[in-house]
């Protein structure tokens, strides 16, 4: 769902004059989801490095029109190089929508992640496909917020499933409406649905089973879920549109760690 991009470059500077303005030029990429993923690079020789990251179309590394951070980046990583930064892709593009007003039709937006998704944290509710987030009218604070806590969502994955002493902490956060992460997460969704005018869902995960009295209401407001029939949007999940939450009920019923639940 993603093109490999890789770049060549040279330069007559130190190396640490490079590192230093490559990394400030990623990070600008990254976090306005014009890269997805962890761009990595190596040195080839004294004066030339390889760098390789995948990106979300053809031409999300086109700059020139930019006015934001990583156009500003770019400028300056260019002025120590021997050339522009030229990028070689290789794949083929997945993503049905790819410009800023076919993501501005969407019918709904999900904030969700896992620990092993390199794409946007941002995804279409009819179709899941992830949302390139330069693309949305979002600015560059939102942008940020919304890989920041991408990152802090598969830390806390990562943790619970390392099963050790933080493991029912890692899972409330994870798995309750009301802790921090998702407390976070949601105002994500409030600022997301404000600028762009497409309602926006928070997931909420759940692998273990609640309780039966429980299972079937939305932990906040505790009206009953809507559970959507085939073909509508977030069909096959549990939907509470006056709460903005999407989630599931859960496959495990029998092992909820102590104090998780």
């Amino acid at each position: 769902m993603s093109f490999l991009a890789a770049a060549e470059l040279t330069f007559p500077g130190s190396r640490t004059e490079i590192e230093d303005s490559l990394a400030s030029y990623l990070a600008s990429l990254q976090k306005s989801g014009r890269i997805w993923g962890e761009a990595v690079w190596t040195w080839t020789a004294e004066r030339a490095l390889t760098v390789v990251c995948l990106v979300p179309l053809q031409d999300s590394l086109e700059l020139r029109s930019s006015r934001g951070a990583e156009a500003a980046d770019l400028e300056r990583l260019e002025s120590v190089l021997d050339g522009a930064v030229q990028w070689r892709l290789s794949g083929e593009a997945s993503l049905a929508r790819r410009t800023t007003l076919e993501w501005s039709r969407c019918a709904a937006f999900c904030l969700r992640t896992d620990l092993f998704d390199q794409t946007s944290p941002l995804v279409a509710g009819d179709s899941r496909e992830p949302a390139p987030l330069y693309l949305l009218s979002l600015d560059e604070n939102d942008q940020e917020e919304c890989v920041f806590w991408m990152r802090a969502y598969q830390a806390h994955e990562r943790i619970w499933l390392d099963s050790r002493d933080l493991e029912s902490a890692a899972y409330f956060q994870l798995s309750h409406a009301d802790s921090e992460l998702s407390r976070r997460g949601q105002a994500i969704c409030g600022r997301v649905e404000r600028s762009t005018g497409v309602r926006t869902y928070y997931f909420l995960y759940r692998y273990y089973m609640v309780e039966p009295r429980l299972r079937d209401r939305c932990p906040v407001c505790k009206q009953l879920w809507v559970r959507p029939s085939a073909g509508e949007l977030f069909e096959k999940y549990l939907v509470c549109d006056d709460c903005r939450l999407v989630s599931e009920e859960g496959v495990d019923a029998s092992n909820l760690p102590e104090g998780a639940g």
